[in-house]
């Protein structure tokens, strides 16, 4: 696989675009957690790959309408893509690059180095739920969400994969977490994230990755999201960037930044009901 390529930071910045959990019954060794406390938690039944964090490729979301291998912009639960709502609330569950490093992702303490401190005016974030490491298992250990939202992120792919879990599982999942909290997605858009940039991982296991979450959360009635196109590179693995990334695998705050323009970009789409996006 090609290295990652020289910065160019002046040209990625000329390119940006402006941009609780209350509890429900937990477990034993299960998380008390962040809403708008920001209380960490340890322990859980998490599978977990450490140093790893979430990957994607370049799949659009579609509102309104069915496209091979493309989400579909009206959300499963019944709820539609909003339209002339100012404000999208939007509750949020990853991991590490989610979190923005290591440890847990607090709603109120959100670093530098997440994309959730890089969203615009048109989104406000609800509830932040994320764990580095964390599989999508995370969710079978998480309390349920104490604010409704309207659109619902879960950026998980990058550990799920490492270990050999597969997309059904992953949003198994994912599907379990959402229908045992109905109150809360009721009216939400459910949106999955597929993976970024990997130095080191075959761009076609990403990209066979990421088909297959897009196609399977398109028969679920949810959209698949890929935020990364601006920090990809030649493939799904290599980086536009070296200035974009400190690992080869989790952003940089500048990386960090892109991507959340990326997300917004995405999730303002999603609401307007505009989809393909344009390139």
């Amino acid at each position: 696989m090609s290295p990652v390529q020289s910065p160019n930071t002046e040209s990625i910045e000329a390119s940006m675009r402006s941009a609780g959990l209350s509890r429900r019954r937990m477990g034993a060794g299960v998380l008390a957690l962040m809403a708008g406390l920001g209380v960490a938690g340890t322990g859980g039944r998490l599978a977990t790959a450490e140093g790893a964090a979430p990957t994607v490729d370049a799949t659009h979301a579609v509102a309104g309408g069915s496209v091979p291998g493309v989400g579909l912009g009206v959300s499963g639960l019944g709820g539609s893509v909003l339209g002339g709502t100012s404000t999208v609330r939007l509750l949020a569950f990853g991991d590490s690059i989610t979190v923005g490093g290591v440890g847990w992702c607090h709603r109120d303490a959100v670093r530098s180095t997440s994309w959730l401190a890089h969203l615009g005016e048109r989104c406000e974030l609800s509830v932040a739920y994320a764990k580095s490491g964390a599989t999508a298992q995370l969710l079978d250990a998480a309390p349920a969400p104490n604010h409704a939202g309207d659109f619902a992120i879960f950026a998980f792919g990058t550990n799920d994969r490492q270990l050999g879990r597969t997309v059904d599982e992953m949003l198994g999942d994912i599907g379990r977490y959402v229908s045992e909290n109905l109150s809360a997605f009721a009216g939400a858009t459910i949106a999955v994230a597929g993976v970024g940039p990997r130095s080191g991982v075959d761009p076609a296991v990403l990209e066979a990755w990421n088909a297959q979450v897009s196609a399977a959360a398109a028969v679920r009635g949810w959209l698949f999201l890929d935020p990364w196109r601006r920090l990809r590179g030649v493939d799904a693995a290599s980086w536009a960037d070296a200035a974009l990334t400190r690992d080869g695998l989790h952003p940089t705050e500048l990386g960090a930044r892109l991507l959340g323009a990326g997300y917004e970009s995405e999730i303002v789409w999603a609401v307007a009901g505009r989809m393909p996006l344009p390139e």
